[in-house]
């Protein structure tokens, strides 16, 4: 998925609507990305005991939905970052962020340069 469905709802001043899964349960993300009517379906790391794997199986059970799936990561961390934008996490939040410079190194982390100090590797999405 290359556009953010859920940014060009927000531009047309819509709303736009979803959930946060705590399980890392790709059959529970593959029901909530088909059979509902969710914009998207955030997928929590920081309060959950989900690992990158489990991650990789919800974003294959989300495919074709035409839902984005986000992750809210366990810290602010570049590694976290990039690691889950490159798997194929439309977007991320990063939690406790206590400070301009916090949210910049965020931002610094999730784009590529010259906008950022992201890397290119390999991806699945």
């Amino acid at each position: 998925m290359d556009s953010n469905p859920v940014k060009e709802k927000l531009k047309r001043g819509e709303p736009s609507i979803g959930t946060w899964s705590t399980t890392g349960d790709p059959a529970a993300v593959e029901i909530m990305a088909r059979q509902t009517e969710l914009d998207w379906i955030n997928i929590d790391f920081e309060h959950n005991p989900i690992d990158v794997s489990s991650a990789i199986n919800c974003l294959r059970a989300a495919e074709g939905s035409g839902k984005p799936l986000f992750a809210r990561i366990p810290w602010n961390d570049k590694v976290w970052i990039k690691r889950i934008l490159d798997i194929g996490f439309m977007g991320i939040v990063v939690p406790d962020v206590k400070s301009p410079e916090e949210a910049e190194a965020a931002v610094q982390a999730a784009k590529y340069r010259p906008r950022g100090i992201r890397g290119i590797g390999s991806s699945r999405g």
